[in-house]
């Protein structure tokens, strides 16, 4: 009886242990604050449903069949969803809503997400962190698949730090073009930033003065205009 006992609390210590690593080792920029392993798996399989925000509907609906088609999958189906707050949920088929409650830190940006067997659904108390929620799921899609399945999980995010920032530095190297610029702004708001600015001395294609800025490197105030419009959402 006693080396039962025994054996019982090794295979448990060695269960933990291997959730624990497994945990540890998800490949998420940045590392959540909170992560919780459960078992199961939910699939990436044909006629998924993605429920967003109407407002974000385009924005949302894009970044994700984005990452599906970057890890050859099929399309998911963008449908409204009607929540009380903020929320999405990706599934095969649609019915009541049970969202997990997001944490009270890091507002407007913290969030709750849940990969469940049979849904996968976020809620956050602003559009922000919503986005933040999906940022999460799309790096689940990209670098921690187990297949075409992502594993079942729980996680609850928020920053540490309100303003988190990147810049460009024009003038000290090659001048950016609109569409560096536009990759930068995707690939910070990838990571969570939520600021990004750039340092920019002469490269502006100045109207009175045409001769200030080179000719094949200077950025027009339509082009900064549309950045700015590209990278809000």
């Amino acid at each position: 009886m006693q080396r039962t006992t025994i054996l019982c609390i090794g295979l448990m210590a060695l269960v933990d242990f291997s959730q624990a690593v497994e945990v540890e080792q998800l490949r998420l920029v940045p590392f959540p604050k909170e992560i919780r392993s459960q078992p199961g798996q939910f699939a990436l399989g044909p006629s998924l449903v993605w429920q967003v925000p109407g407002a974000q509907r385009e924005v949302f609906g894009r970044l994700l069949n984005d990452e599906l088609k970057r890890a050859d999958l099929g399309a998911a189906e963008v449908r409204a969803l009607d929540s009380p707050g903020p929320a999405f949920r990706l599934s095969t088929r649609t019915g009541s809503l049970n969202l997990p409650a997001p944490p009270n830190q890091g507002a407007p940006e913290g969030y709750a997400l849940e990969v469940r067997p049979n849904e996968v659904v976020c809620a956050a108390r602003e559009p922000a962190g919503l986005l933040y929620g999906l940022q999460t799921l799309c790096q689940l899609i990209r670098a921690n698949r187990q297949g075409d399945a992502l594993p079942c999980l729980g996680i609850r995010d928020w920053p540490s730090l309100r303003w988190r920032s990147l810049q460009d530095d024009m003038t000290r190297g090659p001048s950016s073009t609109l569409d560096t610029l536009k990759f930068e702004a995707s690939l910070g708001a990838y990571l969570k930033m939520n600021l990004m600015t750039y340092y920019m001395e002469y490269q502006f294609a100045f109207n009175k003065h045409p001769q200030i800025g080179p000719t094949n490197g200077s950025l027009s105030a339509e082009e900064l205009s549309a950045l700015v419009a590209y990278a809000k959402p």
